[in-house]
């Protein structure tokens, strides 16, 4: 994650590294962390837990780039959550982790999670 822990700023930038080429993928969000394996069809630890929020609108869901990268701008004013939207406010402490497919080996993976304690 990269931008301002600033909620007010509404300026943060999700980044995913070194995925397969040319794959799809989206962001997954909570307020409440969690660490889970084993999850049919995919590798790598869920790290979140609770109600999860989507990024899987047409204009969030990343192709994986040439090098392997996958982003997306978030809306804080604007944030999916297993019960609609909601705005992300000072004080609130948001986890985000990214999905993707890896269509070569046939199973789907998890990065890392990041936590956002925002002021």
């Amino acid at each position: 994650a990269v931008g301002s822990d600033f909620a007010v700023n509404n300026a943060v930038t999700l980044n995913a590294f070194h995925l397969p080429v040319g794959q799809f993928g989206y962001f997954l969000n909570s307020d409440a962390p969690g660490s889970f394996t084993g999850i049919p069809n995919s590798m790598g630890t869920f790290c979140l837990g609770g109600g999860l929020g989507r990024y899987n609108q047409a204009s969030e869901i990343f192709l994986t780039s040439a090098s392997g990268e996958g982003s997306l701008d978030l809306d804080l004013n604007n944030t999916p959550t297993n019960t609609g939207s909601t705005s992300i406010l000072a004080g609130q402490t948001w986890y985000f982790q990214g999905w993707h497919r890896d269509t070569a080996a046939g199973t789907s993976y998890f990065t890392n999670g990041v936590e956002i304690s925002f002021q």
